[in-house]
């Protein structure tokens, strides 16, 4: 399903399939680069727990890192995701 940020819900669920056009990798923080390409690599859906003031949707996921359960989110204003059917 193509959709854009602005129209996700809490409870869609994401996978992301590229990296974002719309982020540049010179200015993010490398545990964020690291994120990113470790969810396309793997394939992994997040969920969208929350929509803040801003009207940014943010994903959550749980992985293991290292052996140690890890919940992480982030904000999903950009593309490079597929919405996955219920």
């Amino acid at each position: 399903m193509s959709i854009t940020w602005r129209d996700l819900k809490i409870g869609d669920r994401i996978q992301m399939i590229e990296w974002p056009p719309e982020l540049d990798k010179e200015t993010l923080h490398g545990d964020t680069i690291g994120f990113y390409e470790w969810a396309i690599e793997s394939g992994s859906q997040l969920t969208v727990v929350n929509i803040d003031e801003w009207g940014i949707p943010w994903g959550k996921i749980i992985r293991t890192l290292d052996g140690i359960e890890t919940t992480e989110s982030i904000g999903l204003n950009h593309s490079g995701y597929v919405v996955s059917a219920p």
